[in-house]
């Protein structure tokens, strides 16, 4: 009888023990790309590149390209600047912004982006908005020949297609 109660006892702890291995290797792949907005926000850049890094040679492309839109965000988290923009008359506005250095960053992970998937609205109005908001209006017009250019358009109208319309730019067809 004593060796059924030692093969038992063996049992239950190879159970036990493959339990914690299983639940440990579960854990480090629990990691969620969806979970980088949240990290930005709470200003946690560092936390939020290690996770969109282990996406960034993902096999599947929607991950890729998220995760290129989650590095031009880290790239900008707590890199704010305030803009001076000054007027003729000696005055000006105070206005929100960021580094240069961060902006420069920003852009070459949303061109990645817009190279993995050009017709995703998303990466085409950060880039726009990343731009406006540094003041780089010049290269604003051109991201947006740009985007006109990349962007086909849609049986239904798209953001896209109306803000090229204004501009008397047509998206490609």
């Amino acid at each position: 009888m004593p060796w059924l109660w030692r093969s038992q006892v063996r049992n239950a702890f190879f159970l036990q023990a493959l339990l914690v291995l299983l639940m440990t290797f579960c854990s480090s792949q629990s990691s969620n790309l969806a979970d980088w907005p949240k990290l930005i926000d709470a200003h946690e850049c560092k936390k939020a590149e290690r996770l969109c890094t282990e996406f960034v040679d993902s096999k599947h492309l929607s991950q890729r390209v998220e995760s290129q839109k989650c590095l031009a965000n880290v790239a900008l988290c707590g890199n704010d600047v305030v803009l001076l923009q000054g007027d003729n008359a000696g005055g000006g506005t105070l206005s929100g912004g960021y580094t240069s250095e961060a902006v420069d960053d920003a852009l070459v992970h949303l061109n990645l982006g817009l190279k993995l998937a050009p017709q995703d609205m998303s990466i085409h109005q950060g880039r726009l908005h990343v731009l406006e908001s540094s003041g780089r209006y010049s290269d604003m017009v051109k991201a947006l020949d740009e985007s006109c250019t990349i962007y086909k358009r849609r049986r239904r109208a798209s953001s896209m297609a109306c803000l090229c319309s204004r501009t008397g730019r047509s998206p490609a067809k």
